[in-house]
């Protein structure tokens, strides 16, 4: 993890820039030896790029596992695949060693700890190969 620069400097632009939220006024991106140009977050993230902010964006009356897939539910003839999406979302809370997350459990009634590992977990869902974190600690308790 590499943190960079003071308040004011510009870290919160550069990750809009980096997940095709803004685009950016000059100069290049290389991304995996090419230029990228993101058209925004969706393409950003189709480069494996993911990003979760300060801000947490998720759905506070939606389970884990619905947050966990939310715009990508897998989806069989019958419709969507609710175990699956309880699967998927229990298998990456684990890597992240916080398999105890309860993944039916709506996300605004966990922690504020809980709610950013869920927020970590979906972005690593995404098969990110770069996860940038705006401010990842702030909504931690300091103990």
């Amino acid at each position: 993890m590499t943190r960079l620069g003071q308040n004011g400097s510009g870290k919160s632009t550069l990750i809009k820039i980096l997940s095709g939220v803004h685009q950016p006024d000059a100069g290049e991106i290389v991304w995996r030896g090419e230029p990228v140009s993101f058209t925004g977050p969706r393409a950003a993230m189709k480069a494996s790029i993911a990003t979760f902010y300060q801000e947490l964006d998720m759905v506070p009356d939606m389970s884990v596992a619905e947050n966990n897939c939310l715009g990508r539910e897998p989806a069989g003839p019958g419709g969507v695949r609710r175990a699956e999406k309880r699967r998927l979302a229990k298998e990456v809370l684990t890597r992240l060693s916080h398999g105890e997350i309860p993944v039916g459990q709506a996300v605004g009634r966990l922690p504020a700890a809980a709610r950013q590992i869920v927020s970590m977990a979906r972005a690593l869902s995404e098969e990110a190969r770069l996860l940038i974190m705006g401010e990842p600690s702030t909504v931690l308790a300091h103990d």
